[in-house]
């Protein structure tokens, strides 16, 4: 029944523990299905609006199947029971004594951020071919079927990005676009826009938005949030081409998420305020936590995002090579513990932030490591960061750092991104 898949993909693994013959019930303190039906005292009954802050979201094909029937949501020492009764009309369309009641019981609780993911545009390979002829193609052909097929592999693939976004706090709308679309240049990694400049750049995308009801349908004038979908933060991704590529996931998407919320479009805005204030709390912390042993990363501020980054210059390179800034980036992959920082390959110290940014929002946290060696004792202008002059922590120097990368996670986690995910809540980006 679509209900009960529904109920299963946004709501959980959640399984009807009630015998339909004899109406027994293996649940703590629940004897049979009557106990339930009339309310334990140890249960209570919550509204609609009550289940709402527990399962972020009811997607609106569940919602309307939903509406259609009585219901009644009881929770219960942390676990919450849906009971769902299916009427089963007579002939005369009176209501049978045979309808079907069901009982679901979930045992954890969790948020499901993903609303929907709504593909939009052509996979046509052809499209690609026309389009792609010097640079790397928007998306490969696996990641179509990844997004697109119904083959179990595939849906597996989209669960996965589901349960990668599990702990995030907004109710997102993912859109991989495809064909033509995928290759408007002009506003690729646009960032946040209004709908007005959705309608005139990417009309496409706003036209879209219109079709699955997410912006209304005036009959003049610029189309406004539907009152049903004012909450989603809509994310266009036009593609995973890169220099650099990597598969689309989860965690990719996640990451790249991070590259929209830099840039607002918001009448006199460039830079989202609140990147450029966690950019500025990531390097004070980096800061903070290598002082003590004479690393100075030469922090000042760049009118170009409003924000404290490393500004140590050699002046007598032609290009004012910013070798503070290699410093800064070999400090962040010492003490960072994504694989893209372990292995060296985090391309600068923006994409380090980026890579906190996705283990926020798919963790729930950042979490750092103490380097077990560090190159103490050459940071000099020119001199890069080398690993034949690192020098083992002594315990005193690893107590030392360890408390200051505790503090850095508590700024990154509670000061940084919180502000940063709340401020795209709501909007419509392009990536």
């Amino acid at each position: 029944m679509r209900f009960n898949e529904l109920l299963e993909q946004y709501i959980g693994n959640c399984t009807n523990l009630f015998d339909p013959e004899t109406g027994g019930c293996n649940l703590p303190d629940f004897v049979d299905v009557s106990d339930f039906a009339n309310k334990d005292e140890n249960a209570k009954e919550i509204e609609e609006d009550d289940f709402r802050k527990f399962i972020k979201h009811i997607p609106d094909e569940l919602e309307d199947l939903i509406k259609q029937y009585d219901h009644q949501f009881l929770y219960y020492d942390n676990n919450l029971f849906v009971l769902y009764i299916e009427p089963v009309f007579d002939d005369n369309n009176n209501r049978d004594d045979n309808t079907d009641i069901h009982y679901f019981f979930r045992k954890e609780l969790s948020e499901a951020p993903i609303s929907d993911i709504q593909p939009m545009g052509d996979p046509d390979p052809e499209i690609d071919q026309d389009n792609a002829d010097e640079v790397p193609k928007a998306w490969t052909e696996p990641e179509k079927r990844d997004w697109l097929s119904d083959t179990p592999r595939a849906k597996e693939w989209r669960n996965k990005v589901v349960k990668s976004w599990s702990k995030t706090k907004n109710n997102y709308l993912i859109i991989p676009v495809f064909g033509e679309d995928a290759y408007n240049y002009e506003i690729l990694e646009k960032g946040i826009v209004p709908v007005i400049e959705l309608a005139t750049e990417f009309p496409e995308g706003y036209n879209f938005l219109q079709e699955i009801e997410v912006l209304d349908l005036p009959k003049e004038g610029l189309a406004q949030r539907s009152s049903k979908h004012a909450d989603k933060t809509v994310v266009f991704f036009l593609g995973n081409a890169a220099d650099q590529w990597v598969r689309s996931s989860g965690w990719m998407l996640l990451h790249r998420l991070g590259h929209a919320s830099r840039t607002t479009h918001k009448p006199e805005m460039m830079v989202n305020p609140a990147y450029s204030h966690a950019i500025t709390l990531m390097f004070e912390q980096l800061q903070n936590t290598f002082a003590n042993y004479g690393i100075d990363f030469w922090l000042d501020r760049d009118p170009n995002i409003d924000a404290k980054v490393p500004t140590g210059y050699d002046n007598s390179s032609p290009k004012q090579h910013v070798w503070s800034r290699e410093w800064a980036l070999y400090a962040l992959q010492k003490i960072m513990t994504m694989r893209s920082a372990r292995s060296g390959r985090l391309r600068d110290v923006y994409e380090a932030l980026y890579e906190m940014w996705a283990q926020y929002l798919n963790t729930g946290g950042v979490k750092f490591r103490v380097p077990e060696t560090f190159d103490f004792g050459g940071q000099e202008r020119r001199n890069k960061p080398e690993r034949k002059n690192e020098q083992e922590l002594m315990p005193g120097d690893t107590e030392l750092i360890g408390s200051e990368l505790e503090e850095f996670e508590r700024i990154m986690n509670e000061e940084a991104f919180p502000p940063m995910e709340e401020s795209i809540a709501g909007e419509i980006l392009i990536m």
